[in-house]
């Protein structure tokens, strides 16, 4: 015996536990829906109960839904959307970047939102007669917010409170007479309804289905690529220093559809060691933290043991440096990172996909050593130099991103201008605590090697050169290490970026 309907729940949502009542959850729906209208370019209307259920079962630890039977016939079709999702194998591998990231879960939200609003506007269009039927009602039930007739059950118009006519009255007068001749009519018209509810029911599901999984998948690409960005930006080791970019999701959803940022995202995805921080050097310094022992007489370091030996012994091990003090060390400051990138048109491809990617990996690395980034780009021509201080906040990420992502191979090659011109940063302040330059080429032409190494040595400069496919031996003279790299790999890259 099928279980009475409580329709208690009109404005309750799918999960329990969850109040929705929350100013938190309401101002995070809301956001979303605002980000749901940017990313979209329309002026979407959607209960924002439903939108706190989406987010709420990526975010979740252990989301749990209500059950069929809690739920109001009318909200019955967004239920089967909700169940869709939350049964869905997609659902469990997205929850592997979202659980407890509300910066992921949003972005997934969005996007999955976003997708199926899609992927129904397309049924709409292409499906048989019945599927764009049920995708129209579908679309209607999930953007209704905006207080539009609804479709009943049958797929006619609701009638307004007040307007003085009772729904499918004149059918229920006809069944009535029928009723009385045959006393078999009803029962047949009962019947047939309740067939087409049940073919309709299973079309609806179908359509559900398809959507659902097709927006999960796209979203799924969307979220994995929104958590790599977001590991790119990340300031120190480990998930819980991990940047927020909650308040630009439609920005970060844009660069994570980018075509040659998702290029240059899948490059970086196998290199399994990006989150590894190399361990800082040390130099000792008296007023450093203490490290050990050694011997000596700087007897601002003495280890208080040695204060109680006889004065004779203790003058005897001073005069020989022979007394036990605490060794003190400090961390080593790492100096800037500065990336030269060649953007000529011999680069565009594969080889500048690959170089960017080296280059956001070394921004990783610098967010991680607290260390502040600096890119040029340059053809024959060096390009305005781009800074990212140490603690920039997610704006000034998604900038730099942004603008790599962006830049195209075009151009010649003029390699001593670009070097010149970095050492000239360098010397004229512009970028401080520095001595390597970066450089990623595939330039083969003969350098001036002495005005370089002129530079070089006034800005008091090593270089580094990359190599990209190409074996330039008048760069190597004047560079203190030189890479020729051909995969175009994560391996490359790891041993270029742990250097």
């Amino acid at each position: 015996m099928a279980k009475k309907k409580n329709n208690n729940n009109v404005n309750g949502g799918f999960l329990r536990g969850v109040n929705y009542s929350d100013p938190v959850l309401n101002y995070r729906a809301e956001k979303i829906h605002s980000t749901l209208k940017k990313v979209s370019g329309k002026n979407i209307k959607m209960d924002k109960t439903f939108i706190a259920d989406t987010f709420n079962t990526h975010y979740l630890p252990a989301p749990i839904p209500k059950s069929e039977h809690e739920i109001p016939e009318e909200k019955e079709p967004e239920y089967e959307i909700f169940k869709t999702v939350y049964d869905s194998p997609i659902m469990e591998e997205n929850r592997s970047h979202s659980v407890a990231n509300s910066t992921v879960s949003t972005a997934l939200t969005v996007s999955f939102l976003d997708n199926l609003i899609k992927e129904l506007e397309e049924k709409k269009k292409s499906g048989s007669a019945e599927e764009k039927e049920v995708a129209e009602e579908l679309l209607d039930q999930l953007t209704n917010a905006s207080g539009k007739k609804k479709k009943d059950s049958n797929g006619t118009d609701e009638q307004k409170p007040g307007s003085g006519q009772t729904p499918n009255n004149n059918k229920n007068k006809a069944g009535k007479k029928n009723n009385n001749r045959t006393g078999k009519q009803t029962s047949n018209d009962e019947g047939e309804q309740g067939s087409s509810k049940t073919d309709k029911k299973t079309i609806q599901k179908s359509v559900i289905a398809q959507a659902v999984t097709s927006a999960l998948k796209k979203a799924s690409e969307d979220a994995k690529n929104v958590a790599m960005l977001q590991k790119l930006a990340s300031n120190s080791a480990g998930s819980g220093h991990l940047i927020s970019f909650e308040d630009n999701i439609d920005k970060v959803l844009e660069l994570a559809r980018n075509v040659d940022v998702k290029k240059v995202l899948e490059l970086l995805k196998g290199m399994p060691k990006l989150n590894i921080t190399r361990k800082k050097k040390t130099v000792k310094f008296s007023k450093g933290e203490i490290s050990g022992y050694e011997y000596g007489s700087d007897v601002e370091r003495i280890v208080p043991t040695e204060l109680a030996l006889p004065d004779e012994v203790f003058y005897s091990k001073f005069a020989e440096s022979q007394l036990l003090l605490y060794e003190r060390r400090m961390k080593e400051e790492d100096g800037v990172i500065y990336v030269l990138l060649d953007k000529s048109g011999s680069m565009d491809g594969e080889k500048i996909i690959w170089a960017k990617a080296v280059a956001l990996a070394l921004f990783n690395k610098a967010r991680k050593e607290n260390r502040e980034f600096y890119i040029r780009f340059f053809d024959d021509y060096p390009y305005n130099l781009v800074k990212v201080p140490k603690n920039t906040k997610s704006e000034g990420v998604l900038k730099l991103i942004e603008y790599i992502g962006k830049v195209r191979g075009d151009g010649g090659t003029d390699i001593t201008r670009a070097i010149v011109t970095a050492t000239e940063d360098i010397k004229q302040g512009k970028v401080k605590g520095t001595s390597e330059i970066i450089l990623i080429t595939d330039g083969e032409d003969r350098i001036d090697e002495e005005k370089v190494l002129k530079e070089l040595k006034l800005a008091k400069a090593n270089l580094i050169s990359i190599g990209v496919r190409s074996e330039n031996p008048s760069l190597r003279e004047v560079s203190t290490k030189y890479f020729s790299v051909y995969a175009l790999n994560g391996d490359e890259m790891l041993q270029i970026v742990e250097e």
